[in-house]
């Protein structure tokens, strides 16, 4: 399969299309059920979280999308122009040591969820239209 990318405004008006798009995908390479449910809880985190965090209150930035297949993997790479920002570098809420869950602090939990759904996770900071962005590349083993 070839890479296939799309820009989205990146607001929550266009996450339906941005999700249509990515499942749609996902379903022709052949990605099974179970890993399916894994990849929309997963993506749903890392976008709402470019939506919310990347780009400054009126500021209108895109959020792009790439898709590709190499043998027994399936990689989406979601991209922006907003902040840099490193979510793989944040702690997860999970290590707090014996705390309930009712009492661990708000943050972080997003995050927590993409590591739980993707196989491979990696981040790297490129130039998008000559200024610093921001890639993340998720991947399900199939």
């Amino acid at each position: 399969m070839e890479k296939l990318c799309r820009a989205f405004p990146a607001v929550m008006e266009e996450y339906d299309s941005m999700l249509d798009f990515v499942v749609a995908q996902a379903k022709a390479c052949g990605v099974p059920q179970k890993k399916l449910m894994k990849l929309q809880l997963g993506f749903e985190e890392a976008v709402v979280n470019v939506i919310h965090y990347a780009y400054d209150a009126g500021t209108r930035g895109n959020l792009w999308i790439r898709i590709w297949q190499e043998p027994g993997k399936f990689f989406l790479e979601l991209s922006n122009g907003g902040k840099c920002f490193n979510p793989l570098e944040r702690k997860s809420p999970e290590k707090s040591s014996g705390v309930p869950i009712e009492d661990v602090a708000i943050g972080g939990w997003g995050i927590y969820f993409i590591r739980r759904s993707f196989d491979e996770l990696s981040y790297r900071t490129d130039l998008i239209d000559g200024k610093p962005g921001n890639f993340l590349t998720m991947v399900l083993h199939l």
